[in-house]
């Protein structure tokens, strides 16, 4: 019983997005760009030498969860090398890989309680790309109980050096 609340809570961690009923919402994730840690401000400098044309996300605009549908899909296109070359990644090796990770917001479960954000740890997803472009989804499992409720959290794409590439914002036209 434990694991399978375990594998529950994971697949929420997972879950900015519903399953894929009725319809999806399109969220445009945006280049991540380091802290400044002054009063001052500091010159913009994005964390990955990487760079992309876009990154999209996926979600049910469902109300509710359904178990062993896709909960979201990513897709990203145009991921160049600092040299501005597409960038194609080796399937047989995990070590370059780019990745997906859906950060724990709080989840609860009615009828056995609310876990701290803390207690449920991030869900990576491997993302290889082929001329600069990659997809992948994530289906809910079949074991989410009902009465989940998944609060806060969010994406972010990291490049094959684990900085941050792409994150959930809002831009403005450059």
């Amino acid at each position: 019983m434990q694991r399978r609340i375990r594998l529950a809570c994971l697949s929420a961690v997972a879950l900015p997005a519903l399953a894929f009923a009725g319809g999806f919402n399109k969220t445009y994730l945006v280049p991540a760009f380091l802290g400044c840690a002054g009063p001052a401000t500091c010159a913009p400098q994005r964390e990955s030498l990487y760079r992309f044309d876009s990154a999209v996300l996926r979600n049910s605009a469902s109300r509710f969860l359904v178990p062993g549908k896709v909960a979201f899909m990513f897709e990203i296109k145009g991921v160049r090398d600092g040299g501005g070359n597409l960038v194609t990644t080796n399937t047989a090796d995990r070590s370059d890989d780019f990745k997906l990770v859906s950060i724990p917001g709080q989840i609860t479960i009615t009828g056995l309680g609310t876990f701290p954000a803390d207690a449920i740890p991030e869900v990576v997803l491997p993302l290889d790309l082929k001329n600069g472009a990659g997809k992948l989804s994530f289906k809910t499992p079949e074991a989410t109980p009902p009465g989940l409720v998944s609060d806060g959290g969010g994406i972010v794409v990291l490049d094959n050096q684990g900085k941050r590439l792409a994150v959930v914002g809002a831009m403005s036209k450059p």
